[in-house]
């Protein structure tokens, strides 16, 4: 189920002046009900050149989550141990877009996290972190990122721009739930950055603080070093991004 413009962005007239714009439901059509497919770390997935990184018992996987099998394919990364790792980039970044970016042009990026079938506690803790990073395998140190821990903005979702270690933050009070689909948002119009969960901002932060370079589009958990070695979950079901030139919206 490769998602329409219109599906993602839930209006016609922003489309006046698009250029480009893909997206991806990450399995390209599903995968067989009846097994997942673990992903190895490092191959590709997906029609948009995603590829895995899993160590230190973290898994990446296609799974399965409801009835609609075929349609409902998602990647799941799982963090199955103290300081599992787990996560998926693009190459190439869209991100790299922006350093021709001039004004009046706007860059959209979606993600749609599926569902968290487990949150995050002192004794099992792990970070969700998605949009733009240079590292799914531990701390960041340039990121344009919406991240998640209980113990991240009090469990609510958290908008970071890193830029060589200096952080940014732009804090939503739109907690997080098990079990609850959030469409994570990014829009910049070459002089700010934009948060959006489901839809509605929660603040932006000026272009000078986001990085352009170094960075990849993608997701990951994080596990922490003795957080407990019960596994837990986050997946994820849809991407699309789309730039447009001129005024635009």
């Amino acid at each position: 189920m490769l998602l329409r413009p219109q599906q993602v962005w839930g209006f016609g007239s922003d489309l006046a002046n698009l250029q480009t714009t893909e997206s991806d439901d990450f399995c390209a059509g599903g995968v067989a009900s009846t097994a997942a497919a673990l992903i190895p770390s490092g191959s590709t997935f997906g029609n948009l050149n995603w590829r895995s990184f899993a160590a230190n018992g973290g898994t990446v996987t296609l799974v399965n989550t409801d009835a609609d099998a075929v349609t409902h394919g998602c990647v799941e990364l799982a963090g199955t141990a103290a300081n599992g790792q787990a996560g998926f980039t693009r190459s190439p970044s869209g991100l790299a877009t922006l350093r021709i970016l001039g004004a009046g042009q706007r860059f959209r990026v979606r993600m749609r996290v599926r569902n968290i079938p487990a949150l995050s506690t002192a004794g099992e803790r792990f970070v969700l972190s998605f949009g733009w990073l240079n590292s799914v395998s531990g701390a960041q140190t340039d990121a344009a990122v919406l991240q998640y821990s209980h113990d991240i903005n009090g469990g609510q979702w958290r908008g970071v721009a890193l830029k060589g270690g200096v952080a940014t933050n732009v804090d939503s009070a739109i907690a997080v739930a098990i079990n609850t689909p959030y469409w994570l948002g990014w829009d910049w119009d070459s002089a700010n950055l934009k948060f959006l969960v489901n839809g509605v901002s929660i603040g932006s932060t000026a272009a000078a603080n986001v990085p352009v370079a170094g960075v990849s589009e993608g997701g990951s958990l994080i596990r922490t070093a003795g957080g407990g070695a019960t596994t837990r979950v986050v997946r994820v079901d849809a991407y699309a991004h789309d730039l447009q030139w001129g005024n635009g919206r």
